[in-house]
Formats: C-alpha cells, structure tokens, sequence
C-alpha cells in the first residue's frame, strides 16, 4: 500500500464512512433527479473549493432510495481523496445523525461510549467537512434539534 493509500484508509475509518458507502456506487437517476445529480457531481468534482470557500449543502428529498446517502458518501470520499493528497486539511466526519443521537442516548445509562462519542463531537467542531446524514428519517425532540442546532451552528 502506498502512503496515500494508507492515509485514505486511516481517514475512512477516522472519518467514520460505513463500509457499505465506499464502494463506488453508480446511480442512475430518474428523470426528476438529473439537473440534482449534476449540481452533486460539480460539488464532488470541485470539493476543496467547495468546502475551502465555506459553503454548506443540504442534499433533501422527501422520497427514499434516491441517492441522497450515496450522494454524501462520494462527496465525503472525494475530499478524502484531496486529503490525502495534500495532507494539509483536517478530518472529514460522517455521521448518521439519528444513530449518533441513539448513541447518545444510550450513553447516559451505559458509559462505555462516552470516548467515542466526545472523539465524534470534537471532530464536529474541528473537522473541514462534516455530513450528517438521514437527517429527516425520523422526528427530533427539541432537545435532539438543540443539540444538533448547536453542532450546526
């Protein structure tokens, strides 16, 4: 394995990207979500401007199974990538948000993730890309909203 190589495993796993995202994908889009997935190429193509001039994205639909997690994911590991390459970036997080706020949750009761949960949070403080991900699969209570409000702000 070459050191970009090794570095790009370290950030995937650092990075936290479920093994089942990185596997490059091809999406086929319908006919409704074509203008939607050029836009997405364009950002993932040009990813370090992207995130370099502080732009945010909110990849939404109302219907499942279209793309959105996928989408995320390759944007996620093409700034990996640039990462990588340059080494001159800080972390990328990716973050299931209804499953961390679980995580959360649980860790009230049983500690045993408070290390990987406060790793997590840090990141989001600190890392030049965060991607939360199913955002809007299930409703938040005004505690989850603050606390994600405070993680976005």
């Amino acid at each position: 394995m070459s050191y970009k190589e090794d570095r790009i495993a370290q950030l995937i796993k650092e990075g936290n990207i479920p093994l089942r995202n990185i596997e490059d994908t091809s999406l086929i889009p319908e006919k409704i979500d074509v203008e939607s997935f050029k836009k997405l190429a364009i950002i993932k193509n040009n990813i370090a401007r992207f995130v370099n001039d502080g732009f945010n994205l909110l990849i939404y639909s109302d219907n499942p199974g279209n793309g959105k997690t996928t989408w995320a994911s390759k944007i996620g590991l093409a700034y990996i990538d640039y990462v990588a390459a340059y080494a001159t970036e800080k972390p990328f997080l990716y973050l299931n948000l209804p499953l961390f706020l679980s995580e959360k949750k649980a860790n009230i009761q049983d500690k045993s993730l408070s290390e990987e949960i406060d790793r997590k949070e840090a990141l989001i403080r600190e890392a030049r890309l965060v991607i939360f991900d199913d955002i809007g699969v299930r409703g938040l209570s005004e505690f989850e909203k603050q606390l994600f409000y405070t993680w976005i702000e």
